[in-house]
């Protein structure tokens, strides 16, 4: 490296000094020398350990990250399914499938940080590993992201398919009430016709209307 060579260089023109002037004259310098010298051992031995240091950190948060990611990786699979609509659901039922789907997209949004550490961790470590080993990072640091990516888009296509449930339901009940508040007025009249007593005058009149409400019923 360039202190290395720096020191070496050093080394070089006092050893050249030696040799034109003498040990004597340059005894001072090559004292100096040998304290600049066990500094530079000394900091090179403090960067190694710092380096390793750092490359250990570095590797343990990489490997958390890994753990992190496949454990959710793996418990998705059941969450989806759960989420999943039925033939038999109730409105009730959808709606605690689309609350448990709503956290779920939460989590992968979680996730989302959690990769992009992954990544700067990868990247650095990639640069002092062995190639095997390398690949095998690059391997894996692919598959989560590609995990995470079908995860999102199977969280939107549920996501689709209990809205629509939903909607349907919504439909059906005011479908329902609209057909009850007919059927009300309809009774409503019947008994209004029905209870009361004939009216020659309107007995026609009444007649028509009960008529006109078989007609509505049939």
């Amino acid at each position: 490296n360039k202190y290395e060579a720096d020191v070496a260089a050093i080394q070089q023109k006092i050893t050249t000094m030696q040799e034109e002037f003498g040990s004597g004259d340059v005894k001072s310098l090559m004292k100096e020398f040998g304290m600049l010298e066990k500094k530079y051992e000394g900091v090179c031995t403090q960067a190694t350990k710092l380096t390793g240091l750092i490359h250990s950190i570095l590797e343990k948060h990489y490997v958390d990250k890994v753990k992190e990611l496949t454990k959710f990786n793996n418990t998705f699979k059941d969450k989806i399914n759960w989420c999943l609509p039925e033939p038999s659901s109730d409105k009730y039922s959808i709606e605690c499938k689309l609350e448990s789907l709503a956290d779920l997209e939460s989590t992968v949004e979680n996730m989302r940080p959690v990769l992009g550490e992954l990544d700067i961790c990868g990247k650095v470590i990639i640069k002092i590993v062995n190639v095997e080993k390398q690949k095998d990072i690059e391997n894996t640091m692919q598959i989560l992201s590609q995990q995470i990516e079908v995860i999102e888009g199977e969280t939107k296509k549920i996501k689709v398919l209990l809205e629509s449930s939903i909607s349907m339901w919504k439909k059906y009940e005011l479908s329902s009430e609209n057909l009850s508040s007919w059927l009300k007025e309809r009774e409503d009249r019947v008994r209004q016709v029905t209870g009361t007593q004939v009216n020659m005058e309107t007995v026609d009149q009444e007649l028509e209307s009960l008529k006109k409400l078989q007609t509505e019923l049939a």
